[in-house]
């Protein structure tokens, strides 16, 4: 009797009736996944815990900071009101980075020179990195070693006493200077970020034709993180903020001397004020160049500039100064506006563009105005990719690669969306999205990129539930490029949906391996690293299961006389079940009895059972905690005639 051969390398679709699925294609693929150039079903490998105690709260973020040189690579998570810190490796332990924040459903994080930006739109952007303001080296990152990034501007002017001072010069009466204070955080002789003045944080001297011995009394710091403050004046009858330094000043000095002695004083000799200047629609405009940058959510790196959105202005994208990552002069954005109250959502750089999702709407921004183009025209820099799909969330896209140039992907309403700086498609066509996703928690959903595995992995909240508690990997490698997904695009091959509780995860690069990590539950989670699942993730329970095979067609009969399973080796003394489902009309589903299946030897182990109906599906099932296996195929004995198919 002919031999039929069924494969499993179709992926998981459920966005047919099991009736319809092609060849291969499975009707459950229940934590599985699939490896490069290979069309076997996989069951999922165990997770260990990175710590044995758990954190007081939830992650609610966690992310892997690499550092240059011999520092220290650290993971960093968001529990509750703390930044917590712990050695990237596979095992360790946290300890409080920074306290007292707000909390946050999110983080996303920004890399500049050494330099990480935190960004959780609920407190300010917060900086990592390994020199503290003495400018020593620590390794790895402390609080001494991390500040808020840029600083907020001045609130209050300084006074100033006309006697007192070491210096003396004649002001010319109706004559005046005015004064305004810099706050300054250093690591050791390098200025790293400064604070900005306005008009209404200066005072003035106003000269009577007398000699005069300025003092200049300081606020109180409105940056406790500062180091020093600066002093700078304007010549005489400047206005602000044409100036230059007269002195710098470590914090703890309260006052400084205006040392000048010529009559009617010209501009300081120390360095200018650092001023943005730039033509806007034929206008010239001046303006410090060192504003501070905008709570964020998400954000990135794009042409020597850190680009984040603008939580208080939700279709405004901030750009910093290039090669100034704590400098953000207030004209340096691009505004979004649509025909919607449209907000951003996610910012990430993509080969020489930057994409830019809206909720509604996907971007790409081109260049980035300077102030020394002939004009600094904010309008001329960006186009629409497209106006109906836009991703839910900061951590719910990424980019990735197949060979074909990078491309993005990320959460839609309406599916995980691909595209690249021209165009777009739906990666998850498989899937019956609303049935499988609760549409209503989609903002809390996760995307990552395994790209050792070549996979997106996609961490929701199954319709009904509350917490992200399952995955999708939707597997990209060209051996698993199922065609069109109708937009001109590829189709990923599924595999899922795996049980795995997640509220943050990551990619680390240990050891020349790349490594994903989950959190959830007070603890951080190494994938795929045990033959025991350590995680309370509802457990690990593979299931293969075919599709509706009609061997004799519609209406006719289906016989499987014998069942083969063919599996790679599991472990010694692992086990697992096969059936046969037989499908008959204006019936239910009837199933053979189960036969166990010995994993532990890589063979086509004959399953003693037999089904008849019109059609037939094939299952294969393991829930132990044993180490990972494949099944290959399944094949069965049938009365349909002909020669052995493969």
């Amino acid at each position: 009797m002919p031999v039929k051969v069924i494969s499993v390398g179709g992926g998981y679709v459920s966005s047919k009736d099991p009736s319809m699925l092609s060849e291969g294609e499975l009707s459950c693929a229940d934590d599985s996944f699939y490896k490069p150039n290979n069309q076997s079903l996989w069951k999922i490998p165990g997770r260990n815990t990175y710590s044995n105690t758990a954190e007081d709260g939830t992650f609610d973020g966690v992310t892997y900071l690499e550092f240059d040189g011999v520092q220290q690579d650290v993971f960093v998570g968001l529990v509750g009101n703390k930044f917590r810190i712990g050695d990237a490796n596979t095992s360790g332990s946290f300890s409080d980075l920074r306290t007292g924040l707000e909390s946050s459903p999110t983080m996303d994080t920004v890399h500049y020179n050494n330099d990480h930006f935190l960004l959780t739109g609920t407190n300010r952007n917060y900086s990592v990195t390994t020199t503290n303001s003495s400018g020593t080296t620590v390794t790895p990152p402390t609080s001494s070693s991390s500040y808020f990034q840029g600083m907020v501007a001045n609130t209050t002017a300084p006074t100033v006493a006309g006697t007192g001072g070491s210096g003396a010069f004649s002001l010319t009466s109706g004559s005046t200077i005015t004064y305004w204070v810099e706050e300054r955080y250093k690591e050791g002789d390098v200025i790293i970020k400064r604070s900005i003045a306005s008009s209404d944080t200066t005072v003035t001297l106003t000269g009577t034709g007398v000699s005069v011995s300025p003092v200049i009394t300081f606020a109180s710091l409105d940056n406790s993180d500062a180091t020093h403050r600066a002093l700078y004046a304007t010549a005489t009858n400047g206005s602000f903020p044409t100036g230059a330094e007269i002195a710098e000043v470590v914090v703890a000095t309260t006052t400084q001397d205006d040392t000048r002695t010529t009559t009617d004083p010209p501009i300081p000799s120390g360095s200018t004020y650092e001023l943005w200047v730039a033509n806007i629609f034929g206008a010239t405009i001046t303006t410090p160049r060192h504003g501070p940058p905008t709570d964020a959510t998400t954000g990135d790196v794009f042409e020597d500039s850190i680009c984040i959105n603008d939580v208080l202005n939700p279709s405004h994208l901030r750009f910093s100064f290039a090669d100034d990552p704590h400098a953000f002069p207030a004209n340096n954005l691009i505004r979004f506006e649509t025909k919607k109250h449209d907000e951003i959502t996610l910012i990430r750089r993509m080969g020489d563009v930057l994409m830019v999702s809206l909720r509604d709407s996907l971007w790409r921004v081109n260049i980035l105005p300077r102030p020394e183009d002939a004009a600094f025209d904010i309008t001329r820099v960006k186009d629409q990719i497209e106006g109906a799909f836009g991703c839910v969330g900061p951590n719910a896209g990424t980019t990735f690669s197949f060979g074909q140039g990078m491309r993005l992907a990320y959460v839609s309403t309406s599916g995980i969306v691909v595209a690249n700086e021209a165009s777009w498609d739906v990666l998850t066509d498989d899937l019956d999205w609303e049935n499988e996703v609760e549409l209503s928690l989609l903002s809390q959903s996760i995307l990552i990129d395994n790209p050792k595995m070549y996979r997106l992995e996609f961490y929701y909240t199954p319709t009904g539930g509350s917490l992200n508690s399952k995955a999708f990997f939707l597997h990209y490698h060209p051996s698993h490029n199922k065609g069109s997904g109708g937009g001109g695009g590829f189709r990923a091959k599924v595999a899922g949906p795996n049980n795995v509780l997640c509220n943050a995860a990551m990619v680390a690069f240990l050891d020349g391996d790349r490594i994903v990590f989950t959190a959830s539950d007070a603890k951080l989670w190494v994938e795929g690293a045990s033959n025991n699942d350590e995680s309370d993730s509802q457990g690990i329970k593979f299931v293969c299961r075919t599709g509706d095979i009609y061997l004799h067609g519609v209406g006719g009969e289906s016989v499987a006389r014998r069942l083969w399973v063919h599996h790679s080796a599991g472990a010694s003394g692992q086990t697992g079940t096969a059936k046969i489902i037989m499908v008959n009309s204006l019936i239910d589903e009837t199933v053979s009895e189960d036969d166990a299946v010995d994993l532990s030897r890589r063979e086509p182990t004959e399953i003693d059972a037999t089904g008849q109906g019109e059609a037939l599906k094939f299952s294969m099932e393991n829930s132990d905690d044993f180490g990972t296996f494949s099944v290959n195929y399944f094949a069965i004995d049938t009365d349909s005639g002909g020669e052995t198919e493969q």
